[in-house]
């Protein structure tokens, strides 16, 4: 579950509105962004950016932390509803894919 304190979110409003946007002369976007676009980002984090609602929609996930060769790896999971997407001879194929035996490029050799 994820949760941005209130403290958090009004630093975060304070440090947005005050802001200094520097000039934009002569930016055809080659060395940047131009600023009006980030403006309208910044306005949309002030006043259409609802946080709790975001933070409802993370938290309805699963969070997992794994490490895939030495690197730290945050995951989110929710099951499905119904019945599996994958059909389970595809599970198959794929299971063989990983461990090297390749039917998929070469079927006849592996009997299909």
């Amino acid at each position: 579950m994820i949760h941005a304190s209130d403290e958090v979110l009004d630093d975060l409003r304070r440090r947005l509105e005050l802001t200094r946007w520097p000039d934009d002369a002569g930016n055809d976007s080659y060395y940047g962004v131009n600023r009006v676009v980030v403006q309208d980002l910044v306005e949309y984090w002030l006043d259409g950016y609802d946080w709790r609602r975001a933070e409802a929609e993370i938290s309805a996930y699963e969070h997992h932390h794994v490490e895939v060769g030495g690197v730290p790896v945050h995951y989110m999971r929710r099951a499905g509803a119904g019945p599996s997407p994958v059909r389970p001879r595809l599970a198959v194929d794929l299971l063989a894919l990983v461990e090297g035996r390749r039917p998929a490029r070469r079927p006849r050799s592996h009997g299909r």
